[in-house]
C-alpha cells in the first residue's frame, strides 16, 4: 500500500485516475498465501470485487495485464514524488545551493534584466549535452538535446532554460498545440516517432536486444546548472508552452509523454502540466496527465479575461454493467478543470454512451455538461 499510495491499479489503467481510493490488496493469482510483492496490487473495492469475480476474464483483467498496469502506475507515483519534492540542490564549484536560492539570486538580478523580451535568450548558441554534462554534473552520453524553451526573470523567476533529452537514436514525438484563432481552443496534435517503431523492430532481432533511454526533463540555469531532472517513464517525449491565465507573461509548459507503443486504443500520449516560478519552484499543476487516443481527447480553451479552462472527454468501458443482451456497456467521462485562484480544481460527469476522438471534440458540449457555458 506504501507504494501504491492506495491508487487503484485498475483505475489508473483505464482512466489514468491517480486519485486516492478505499480498497485492499489484491493477490493476483488468487492465492491468499502468496504474500510475495510480485503477487500484489493495491485495487479499490468495486475493481478487487471485479477482479476476483469468476467472470473476470472476460472483463480483460489478465494477470499480465494488472503486473503491466501496476509498473505504469508506480512509475507515476514516482514522477508524482519527484515532483511535490523537487530537485532543490544544484550542484555548483562552491557546494549544492537550493532552488530557492537560485530564484531569490536571480530576482535580486532582475532590474539588470526587465528590459528583456518574457521569451528572449539570455544565452547564445544551442546547447549541448557534453557542457550539460560538465556544467551539471550529469552523465549524458548517448543523449541528444531535442528541444529547448527558455525561462527568464520576468516569466519564471530565473533565466535558463527547460529541455527534453532523448535516446541520440530517435527524434522524440513531433508535432505541438494547435490554436484555432477563432474559437480560442487549443489542442495537442502529435505523431510517434517513426524511428522508435523500426529500432525497437529492430532490437528484437538482437539477443540481449539493446535498451533505448528514457526520455529526460532537465530544468537548468544560464550556467547550465541541473536545477531540476526528472526520467520521463518513456523514450520518445516533446514539450510545448501555452498560457493558462490572463497574464500572458506566465507560460504553462506541456510535457508530453509517448505511452502510444505497444498499447491501443484506450492509451497514446499523456501530457502534464508542469509551471516554473518564483513563488512556487518547480512543479505539475494537475492531478493527473491528460491522454491524447482514439477515445481520449482534450482541449485548452482560452480567455481573456479569466484562467482558460482545460476540457477533457474519454469512453471507457463499464464493467459494472452489461446489456439485456450481455455485451459490454461503454461510459462517456467529462473533466473540467477550472482555476480557482490558487489551484486548479476538477469537476467529473459520467453518463452511459459511446464516443471515439475521430469525432471532433467540442469545448461548448463540455461546458454545457457542467453548466458554464456562456
Amino acid at each position: 500500500m506504501v507504494r501504491s499510495e492506495r491508487r487503484c491499479v485498475l483505475c489508473f489503467h483505464l482512466s489514468q485516475d491517480l486519485r486516492e481510493k478505499r480498497g485492499q490488496i489484491a493477490h493476483l493469482d488468487k492465492d491468499p498465501s502468496n504474500g510475495a510483492q510480485d503477487n500484489l496490487a493495491f485495487m479499490c473495492l468495486d475493481h478487487h470485487s471485479l477482479f476476483d469475480s469468476r467472470t473476470s476474464q472476460h472483463k480483460n483483467y489478465t494477470l499480465g495485464e494488472v503486473k503491466a498496469a501496476r509498473s505504469l502506475l508506480y512509475e507515476a507515483i514516482a514522477e508524482k514524488r519527484r515532483a511535490v519534492r523537487i530537485a532543490t540542490e544544484a550542484p555548483t564549484k562552491e557546494g549544492p545551493s537550493r532552488l530557492a536560492g537560485f530564484f531569490r539570486s536571480n530576482v535580486a538580478e532582475a532590474d539588470q534584466t526587465r528590459d528583456l523580451e518574457p521569451h528572449q535568450s539570455t544565452r547564445e548558441g544551442p546547447i549541448s549535452t557534453a557542457d550539460l554534462s560538465e556544467r551539471g554534473g550529469r552523465e549524458l552520453d548517448g543523449y541528444k538535446v531535442c528541444q529547448g524553451l527558455k525561462l527568464t526573470v520576468y516569466s519564471n523567476g530565473i533565466d535558463g532554460s527547460v529541455l527534453i533529452l532523448v535516446d541520440e537514436r530517435i527524434s522524440g514525438l513531433s508535432g505541438g498545440m494547435l490554436k484555432d484563432p477563432y474559437s480560442d481552443v487549443e489542442m495537442l496534435e502529435v505523431c510517434p516517432d517513426p524511428t522508435l517503431w523500426l529500432l525497437e523492430t529492430d532490437q528484437l532481432r538482437q539477443s540481449p536486444p539493446p535498451q533505448l533511454r528514457q526520455a529526460l526533463l532537465l530544468v537548468v540555469d544560464r550556467e547550465l546548472r541541473t536545477l531540476y531532472h526528472e526520467q520521463l517513464g518513456r523514450e520518445s517525449a516533446r514539450i510545448d508552452r501555452v498560457y493558462l491565465y490572463p497574464d500572458k507573461s506566465k507560460p504553462t509548459f506541456v510535457v508530453t509523454r509517448d505511452y502510444s507503443i505497444g498499447w491501443g486504443s484506450y492509451n497514446g500520449p499523456v501530457s502534464y502540466f508542469l509551471e516554473v516560478s518564483a513563488s512556487a519552484g518547480i512543479r505539475y499543476v494537475l492531478p493527473h496527465g491528460l491522454m491524447t487516443s482514439l477515445k481520449t481527447a482534450w482541449a485548452i480553451l482560452g480567455s481573456s479575461q479569466a484562467a482558460s479552462e482545460i476540457l477533457s472527454k474519454k469512453c471507457r468501458p463499464n464493467f459494472e454493467e452489461r446489456s439485456a443482451d450481455g455485451h459490454l456497456k461503454f461510459q462517456v467521462i467529462y473533466e473540467r478543470f477550472h482555476f480557482d485562484g490558487t489551484l486548479w480544481q476538477p469537476m467529473l460527469i459520467q453518463e452511459d454512451g459511446f464516443w471515439e476522438a475521430d469525432r471532433k471534440l467540442d469545448p461548448a458540449e463540455i461546458r454545457m455538461k457542467f453548466g458554464t457555458a456562456s
